[in-house]
């Protein structure tokens, strides 16, 4: 259920509806406002690595494809020219002009497509000097794709190619640097939204953890409302979600850029965003976000906390604070809750004021234990922490 102030049937029709019953915040209403950093935090709990999983299978799909294609055009040109081409580029000028012999993608003849960089390697055996060698790595490992390959194939085209796939170096440690930055930049940008409303920071939690407001977002970017979630409906998102108030506009546009920066959401074409990619169906899905995935989490603090905080002793006793809170706060403990929230922002500022961490970082790491208290914990703008003892939930 949503908090009883937040009264809505349908968020995607509220995020456009008219401004004229908005709440004296800006121009937009307290439930635009929601639903905004709803969006932000879905994406990154639950969207984000779900398009990641499919986008890679899509690619791997692809380039395999290309291989083959290859491999074919490659048997072509032995025959013609009783030897193997020394570069692709060779061997797409042989098939553009021998287009009833083979064809050659383009692209993968100048050496990169959709997200894959191709190379082709003659070598000699003992045992037979006619073979060639040649593969495909991703051109941003661990975004646009984890797995590289590489096939042989020899000059007599009754021996199937042979083909070895493994996982690229260093894509797992890309792909984990993408997703921080992503994280990092999601957790400032609803930061900066609570400030705008202490209304919307008291119930902001509430909001974007309940079922309901998880499988409207995914409505939302439902864009023909199949009940499906496809690769290019989350591009098309990304690239333009909707929102047309300013205050709103700004930072979700912001955010979805480093979306898009950090995915490399441009380096690839339609053919591999193509509808057929499906990231997420609203019923029967079992996933979940993860504890750490949530930005409105105390898991989610903690993360959020170690990207800021490079000294791991400090970072280890500022997520033992967080560790603690949320320990109080399964216990029903809201006084111990509040104490170790006070105490771990505490911490931050003393880390600021030493130059360890930003006091940008310092602001909203306080926004967010301020909603983590459930508008219990205001951060006044000196930096100190007072308790709103008639506003602590039960």
């Amino acid at each position: 259920m949503y908090p009883k102030s937040v009264e809505t049937n349908d968020l995607s029709n509220e995020i456009n509806r008219s401004k004229g019953q908005a709440t004296g915040i800006g121009g937009f209403t307290l439930i635009e406002l929601l639903v905004v950093i709803a969006i932000i935090a879905v994406l990154i709990g639950l969207l984000l690595p779900a398009v990641q999983k499919v986008r890679e299978a899509a690619a791997r799909m692809s380039c395999t494809n290309n291989l083959k294609q290859i491999a074919l055009a490659t048997h072509s040109y032995h025959d013609q020219n009783k030897a193997f081409p020394k570069t692709l580029m060779a061997l797409g000028d042989f098939c553009a002009r021998n287009p009833t012999r083979c064809t050659l993608n383009a692209a993968v003849a100048n050496g990169e497509a959709e997200g894959y960089l191709y190379y082709i390697l003659p070598y000699i055996e003992q045992d037979n000097p006619y073979k060639l060698k040649f593969g495909a790595a991703p051109t941003f490992p661990g975004i646009t794709a984890s797995r590289s390959f590489v096939m042989t194939v020899g000059s007599d085209p009754r021996n199937a190619p042979v083909l070895q796939e493994f996982t690229t170096p260093g894509a797992d440690k890309a792909r984990e640097a993408a997703f921080d930055e992503i994280y990092k930049k999601g957790f400032e940008t609803v930061a900066d939204l609570l400030e705008l409303s202490p209304e919307a920071t008291a119930q902001a939690r509430t909001f974007v953890d309940s079922d309901s407001t998880q499988d409207e977002v995914v409505r939302i970017v439902d864009w023909n409302k199949d009940q499906e979630i496809s690769l290019a409906e989350f591009r098309s998102f990304v690239k333009d979600p909707g929102v047309e108030d300013p205050e709103l506009a700004g930072p979700l546009h912001a955010f979805l850029q480093t979306v898009r920066d950090e995915l490399k959401l441009d380096s690839q074409s339609s053919a591999i965003f193509s509808e057929s990619k499906i990231v997420y169906i609203p019923e029967g899905t079992t996933d979940t976000p993860g504890p750490d995935d949530k930005i409105l989490s105390y898991g989610g603090l903690c993360r959020a906390t170690r990207l800021v905080v490079t000294d791991k002793t400090a970072a280890d006793h500022l997520c033992g604070l967080i560790d603690q809170a949320a320990l109080a706060e399964d216990h029903k403990d809201l006084d111990a809750k509040l104490m170790y929230l006070a105490e771990y922002q505490k911490a931050i500022e003393d880390l600021a004021g030493r130059g360890i961490i930003s006091e940008a970082t310092s602001r909203h790491s306080g926004t967010i234990l301020w909603a983590m208290g459930d508008g219990s914990v205001r951060f006044t703008g000196d930096g100190s922490v007072r308790f709103l003892s008639d506003s602590i939930s039960p």
